[in-house]
């Protein structure tokens, strides 16, 4: 793959507004993030617009720590384990 190809993702995901719709959104909510992270404001604008049971973790680490480093890695899962506990 020509290095080039892989940018054309990036305008769908940085022109994508998920904010408008967050009080759409039925279930309960739980999101893993870090102010390190890609949009952390825009993390926090859609979590103000849900209007269902929500929780907001904000943990350490860049944007791809979350793919392959296992102290992010284990927060979110533990997280999201504790989440489906409670919701499920």
């Amino acid at each position: 793959m020509e290095g080039g190809s892989r940018s054309w993702a990036w305008p769908g995901w940085l022109t994508y507004g998920p904010i408008s719709v967050a009080n759409q959104i039925t279930q309960p909510v739980q999101i893993v993030h870090s102010h390190d992270g890609a949009v952390p404001d825009g993390t926090e604008q859609f979590y103000a617009q849900l209007d269902v049971p929500k929780d907001l973790i904000w943990t350490a680490g860049e944007q791809l720590d979350f793919y392959d480093q296992p102290a992010q890695v284990d927060t979110a899962v533990e997280a999201v384990r504790a989440h489906f506990e409670q919701t499920l």
